[in-house]
């Protein structure tokens, strides 16, 4: 039996959408963490705001009544199933659909990267939306 390989399309309206948010609101990002509170209420990451645009949610913990900072809940999916949780990068990766993180050696896209500044953001948006053929 051949080996199938998944072919993943980056969602260019998503990344579009995402990115264009963040240039409206520069106080309610911060590439730094997934999740974050600010002066101006809370701020995301691109993945952070990926999840929220798309009708997900942070996790709340069950037993401390927390918002969880890497975990999330799937849009439509019930809050209080926990097995359903998702990390935050792996959702958005999914989403985005591109390429999700490899957590055992760290590797993550070059999106979720905490360095990258908004220049790099519309340049990575703009290389994966030409390589979708947008």
């Amino acid at each position: 039996m051949a080996e199938q390989t998944l072919i993943r399309r980056p969602n260019v309206s998503l990344l579009r959408l995402v990115l264009t948010h963040i240039e409206m609101h520069p106080h309610q990002w911060n590439q730094r963490d997934w999740r974050t509170l600010s002066e101006c209420g809370t701020a995301y990451c691109f993945a952070g705001w990926t999840v929220v645009l798309s009708g997900g949610k942070f996790a709340v913990n069950p037993y401390s009544n927390q918002i969880c900072q890497t975990r999330v809940v799937p849009a439509g999916v019930d809050p209080t199933d926990v097995t359903k949780w998702q990390h935050v990068a792996e959702y958005a990766a999914d989403l985005l659909g591109i390429t999700p993180p490899i957590r055992g050696d760290a590797v993550i896209h070059p999106l979720f990267l905490a360095i990258n500044t908004l220049d790099d953001l519309r340049r990575v948006v703009a290389e994966l939306c030409e390589a979708a053929g947008a």
